[in-house]
């Protein structure tokens, strides 16, 4: 999304709103979203936005992968 690491969480979450909405206004299927993670999701100072970013994925019908290394 950007380079910048202090983006707040409702900074992230309009971002993937509107991404999420051009992809279905343009009739483009998101088969599914896969997320690359280095640590417990849990621990991220971002947890509350990726929590909100999974309720999405199950609002919309977009199947994630959290792959964690």
């Amino acid at each position: 999304m950007s380079d910048d690491r202090s983006h707040s969480h409702e900074f992230v979450q309009h971002c993937f709103e509107n991404y999420f909405d051009f992809l279905h206004e343009h009739a483009i299927a998101m088969d599914r979203h896969i997320i690359w993670s280095n640590n417990c999701i849990g621990q991220f100072k971002n947890a509350r936005m990726f929590y909100w970013l999974c309720r999405m994925h199950v609002e919309r019908g977009v199947p994630h992968i959290w792959s964690l290394f």
